[in-house]
């Protein structure tokens, strides 16, 4: 279902950029404020409006869990359909300050929100990914320390000992073959544990960084709603064509 979800809103980002891109090609100054252009305009700033919903039900309801999920796949959703009957509804009419500031704002918000959500996502899924590795790296290096303790008490070695530290940094120098094997295993488990702590660590640097980036996208967002209401006072001061007068 997830995968899904992601394919239809990567399906809706190419729509949107292709959709955009036709400006090169298409311009009609006149549909703009037709009345289906007009219609398109409504309905794509009220679903622009729908994810205010997820902000809602996360930070002043504080909904967790499957609701959640659902706020946000409406919120995704809606945040890419929304801009795409926007871009349809200007006609390719590039022509004023506003339109083209309101144009480009749109596409970066939805294209931050979009980059900035996958790889919040796909950073977190590795870091937890990686944080389960330890945790049984971590018991296969406690089965090791038990499995040379014994080897070492069976034989009469010196395992917690001095020498037995310098026999865990030489373990060629140790004869016995079995405390020889032991101390290259519990070797080879601790370098890669310490790999995954220092892979660890990056993920969870990366990952604030990702949330830094979605709270940038908000902080755009929120830009993009005051230019928005800017754009409509605007149309409704200049009247729109194809009202009577």
């Amino acid at each position: 279902m997830r995968e899904r979800g992601g394919v239809l809103a990567t399906a809706l980002v190419v729509l949107l950029l292709l959709f955009w891109g036709r400006f090169l090609f298409h311009v009609d100054p006149r549909f703009p404020s037709s009345l289906l252009g007009s219609a398109l305009a409504i309905a794509g700033s009220t679903l622009m409006l729908i994810p205010l919903l997820y902000t809602a039900a996360k930070r002043v309801f504080k909904m967790r869990g499957a609701s959640l999920r659902t706020f946000l796949t409406i919120h995704i959703h809606a945040g890419l359909v929304g801009p795409i009957l926007v871009i349809i509804h200007t006609g390719h009419k590039f022509d004023n300050p506003v339109g083209v500031l309101l144009t480009a704002m749109t596409l970066i918000v939805v294209l931050s929100g979009f980059v900035g959500r996958y790889l919040l996502q796909a950073c977190s899924r590795t870091l937890s990914e990686k944080r389960s590795e330890r945790e049984r790296l971590e018991t296969l290096l406690e089965t090791s320390r038990v499995k040379l303790t014994a080897v070492a008490s069976e034989t009469g070695g010196p395992a917690s000992s001095a020498p037995g530290i310098l026999s865990a940094l030489f373990p060629w120098a140790v004869k016995d073959p079995a405390i020889r094997g032991a101390l290259r295993e519990a070797r080879e488990l601790s370098g890669a544990g310490a790999i995954l702590d220092a892979a660890i660590m990056l993920h969870q640097r990366m990952q604030w960084g990702f949330r830094l980036w979605m709270r940038f996208h908000l902080g755009l967002t929120a830009a993009l709603y005051l230019l928005l209401a800017f754009h409509v006072v605007l149309v409704s001061y200049y009247g729109l064509r194809w009202l009577p007068e």
